[in-house]
């Protein structure tokens, strides 16, 4: 794995986080969505048949969450792992160019103006400092 690879870790962690959240509301709303169609005169003769559609929502929801608590705890050991390993980086302007990149996620133009660096300048830095991040953890 590439030091770069590596450090988006962080960011692939985030979004998957943010797809089981986005599951997590749609079975929510399905949950919903049935309740008041059963609700509303159009429900099943048999108690059996109710509970089937519901019971299996909520089992859905339950291990959505579980899975969302597991992708969290992930993701936070990741970060203090990684977030770590930048702060043991050596150079200043390395150690700031890649939390802002890797943890704060932000874009290399943004960068580049908070730093007050040209893009070009900073494109090569991020290099530098992807490279020594490399060297100094073996990645």
């Amino acid at each position: 794995m590439k030091p770069k690879e590596y450090l988006l870790q962080i960011g692939r962690a985030k979004r998957r986080i943010k797809e089981i959240e986005n599951e997590i509301l749609e079975t929510r709303e399905a949950m919903n969505s049935l309740s008041c169609r059963l609700g509303s005169g159009g429900s099943p003769s048999s108690n059996q048949e109710i509970k089937s559609p519901q019971e299996k929502l909520m089992n859905q929801l339950l291990e959505h969450e579980e899975m969302l608590a597991d992708e969290q705890r992930h993701y936070f050991g990741l970060k203090r792992l990684i977030v770590g390993q930048i702060d043991a980086v050596d150079n200043d302007v390395y150690r700031n160019l890649l939390y802002a990149r890797y943890v704060e996620n932000k874009r290399l133009e943004q960068i580049a103006m908070d730093l007050g660096y040209s893009y070009d300048h900073v494109r090569r830095i991020h290099g530098r400092a992807l490279c020594d991040f490399g060297n100094k953890y073996q990645i």
